[in-house]
C-alpha cells in the first residue's frame, strides 16, 4: 500500500540548501560507496569477538535527500543479549555512538549464533537490487531517494535478506506552491529480498 507524505520547502532557502549541499562530500543512498561506507565502520567498530551484527540498517540524511547520514547496527554481545549502537557516516563525519542494551528478551547463543560480516555487504550486488526495484516502478511513478535500507541474518539458519524503503512521485504531480513554500507530496514503497535475490514490491493501490 502506498503511504502519503508531503515535505515543504520555503522557496527562499532553495538556493541555500543547494549551494550547502555543494559544501559536503555526500555518499548517495543508491551507490555501490554507500555499501563500502557501511561495510568499513562495521569492519572498523564492531569487533566480532565482542559483538555479532544480525541487522543493520542506514537511511538518507534528510527527506528526499538522498544522501545517507545514520547507520545503526542491532547486534549480539557475549553475554546472549541484544545491543543497538547508533553511527553518523555520511559525508566526512563518523564516529560511533553508545552502546545501548536493547528491550529485546530472546537470548542468543553466542558462540554458536550466525552474525552478518563486512564481506556479506556486496556493492555492486545490493545496487542491482535498488536498481531492479526502479526499473519496475509503474511509468506514472518517478524515483527521488531510498529513505532506508535493512540487511538482516537469521542467527539460526545464516539466511540473509534485504529489505528497503524507496520514495517516489507520481509523475506531473511533483511540486505545488503553497504560498511561499514548494510543497513535494510523495510515496514510499517498500522492497524485500528474499534468500536467493529475488526482488518483491508491496503492491501500489
Amino acid at each position: 500500500m502506498k503511504k502519503i507524505f508531503t515535505f515543504t520547502l520555503l522557496a527562499a532557502a532553495i538556493a541555500f540548501t543547494g549551494c550547502e549541499t555543494l559544501g559536503l562530500k555526500t555518499i548517495g543512498m543508491d551507490s555501490e560507496d554507500s555499501v563500502k561506507r557501511v561495510a568499513e565502520t562495521i569492519k572498523k567498530h564492531v569487533k566480532p569477538a565482542e559483538y555479532k551484527p544480525v541487522s543493520i540498517y542506514w537511511y538518507e540524511r534528510e527527506e528526499l535527500s538522498n544522501s545517507m547520514e545514520y547507520l545503526q547496527v542491532e547486534m549480539v554481545g557475549t553475554d546472549g543479549k541484544l545491543y543497538t549502537q547508533n553511527f553518523k557516516v555520511g559525508g566526512d563525519a563518523q564516529g560511533p555512538g553508545e552502546i545501548e542494551e536493547s528491550r529485546s528478551s530472546r537470548a542468543y547463543d553466542f558462540a554458536s549464533m550466525k552474525y552478518i560480516s563486512p564481506e556479506d555487504l556486496v556493492p555492486a550486488t545490493i545496487v542491482d537490487w535498488i536498481n531492479q526495484a526502479k526499473s519496475g516502478l509503474p511509468e506514472e511513478y518517478g524515483y527521488e531517494s531510498l529513505k532506508g535500507y535493512t540487511f538482516k541474518i537469521d542467527p539460526e539458519t545464516g539466511e540473509r535478506t534485504s529489505n528497503f524503503v524507496a520514495r517516489i512521485t507520481e509523475t506531473g504531480n511533483k511540486r505545488s506552491v503553497e504560498g511561499r513554500n514548494i510543497v513535494t507530496t510523495y510515496y514510499e514503497i517498500e522492497f524485500d529480498v528474499t534468500a536467493d535475490g529475488t526482488v518483491v514490491m508491496e503492491e501500489i493501490e
